[in-house]
């Protein structure tokens, strides 16, 4: 609503992100984990098709983030070949900085359960920091929960109105109006809802669902001149895409079934 905000908002999330890094660290430094059989059980686990449906979850809960700031790049003037090294950088600056907390996190509620801990089912991220933090890792989470969803809610609105803001007019006019309309409806809605984690579950399915067919369009995209003109996008870079789509494409559509028994089912 204040005009010229947009500036401060992309400052406040580089902020916020290094002070959630900084307090999961803290939780994570307190009940790590037994690390040598944590890191063999990354390269080489035991059970992969369970964790089919949680990675998918994982991914698709953080391809929001990265269409939301490729869209803020184009919407501050950042793009073309000439500006490549510089897309580079945010890309990478963006990615790092969600690998780096999502270690961090599977640290901190994994060296709870490691060490024995039982946690409670219906907030159980808020126990694994309670029980390996006390009351201070509580806290912790507390506001850690409060700054990724502040810049989730600045993220998501300011990508969903992107999304059809090129394609309806009206809505490019009234952007800021359209962005405030849709948090105080899903906001209204999740409340009303109140099922928060069958939500968040659900959004990360659904993401998982897009990312291969929009990174297929996205593929097909680099090879058209009158979209990319003369930059030629790196071969492997496009194997390595094709194998993301074709990975993500047979695994997001084949556990569909898997989400409905185990959230919707029971």
């Amino acid at each position: 609503m204040v005009h010229n905000a947009s500036k401060r908002m992309d400052q406040m999330a580089r902020y916020l992100g290094l002070l959630m890094i900084i307090l999961i660290a803290y939780v994570a430094m307190t009940s790590l984990p037994p690390m040598g059989a944590t890191l063999t059980a990354a390269v080489m686990p035991m059970d992969i098709g369970s964790l089919i449906l949680p990675t998918l979850t994982i991914v698709g809960g953080a391809v929001g983030g990265y269409y939301t700031g490729a869209q803020r790049l184009v919407d501050i003037g950042l793009q073309g070949q000439y500006n490549i090294s510089a897309i580079k950088s945010a890309a990478w600056s963006g990615i790092s900085i969600a690998v780096v907390i999502r270690i961090l996190l599977f640290l901190a509620v994994f060296g709870v359960i490691a060490a024995g801990g039982v946690l409670d089912p219906n907030n159980p991220a808020a126990d694994a920091f309670k029980q390996g933090a006390g009351e201070l890792g509580y806290f912790i989470f507390g506001l850690v929960l409060f700054v990724a969803s502040i810049t989730s809610v600045v993220g998501n609105s300011y990508m969903a109105v992107s999304l059809v803001k090129t394609l309806f007019p009206v809505i490019e006019r009234h952007e800021k109006a359209c962005c405030i309309g849709f948090i105080v409806i899903t906001s209204v809605g999740t409340i009303l809802m109140d099922m928060p984690i069958l939500l968040l579950m659900l959004a990360g399915l659904v993401n998982s669902l897009i990312l291969p067919i929009v990174l297929a369009f996205m593929l097909a995209a680099t090879r058209r001149k009158d979209i990319v003109g003369d930059y030629k996008h790196p071969l492997y870079l496009s194997v390595m895409g094709v194998l993301v789509v074709l990975g993500m494409g047979v695994a997001s559509f084949s556990n569909v079934g898997n989400f409905i028994a185990k959230f919707i089912g029971s």
